[in-house]
């Protein structure tokens, strides 16, 4: 039987034509690799202001802590490998071999610093301002004669 064509009334081509026209065309897929290198560029971004952040002295301040540097000599003025140290805390360093020292992250406030050098301590009353290194200068210790080995 003839299909009659209505006057006014598209036929189904028409119609499909016409949706397939007004359908919008799809996205051009995106790349798989843009959004895992975005998120690694913004980690490595916040690593980055994480570290320097942390070395700053204005975390140390936030932090409470200072520094006290000095330098350690025997009766002599010779310069001597003494420990140094904040007993209650655990923190400690020694001095090099030109008796120079750096001892870092101590708490701010009133605490004692204890040199020692072959067995022998000296203690020395601080007060540490946060951020701030405090210089105590040179600090003179006492030597005790080592016996010698006795041999059977």
């Amino acid at each position: 039987m003839p299909v009659k064509k209505i006057e006014g009334l598209s036929t189904v081509d028409e119609i499909e034509k016409k949706v397939a026209e007004e359908t919008p065309k799809e996205k051009p897929p995106r790349k798989k690799w843009v959004r895992p290198a975005i998120l690694c560029l913004l980690a490595l971004t916040i690593l980055v202001s994480v570290i320097d952040l942390s070395s700053s002295s204005i975390v140390k301040t936030l932090a409470g802590v200072g520094s006290v540097s000095g330098f350690v000599a025997n009766s002599k003025q010779t310069p001597v490998p003494a420990e140094i140290f904040v007993l209650t805390k655990g923190i400690s360093t020694s001095a090099d071999d030109n008796g120079q020292f750096l001892l870092t992250n101590v708490p701010a406030g009133d605490t004692i610093l204890i040199i020692a050098y072959q067995g022998i301590g000296k203690e020395f009353p601080v007060k540490i301002m946060a951020g701030e290194t405090l210089f105590i200068g040179q600090v003179t210790v006492e030597e005790t004669q080592i016996p010698p080995e006795i041999q059977p």
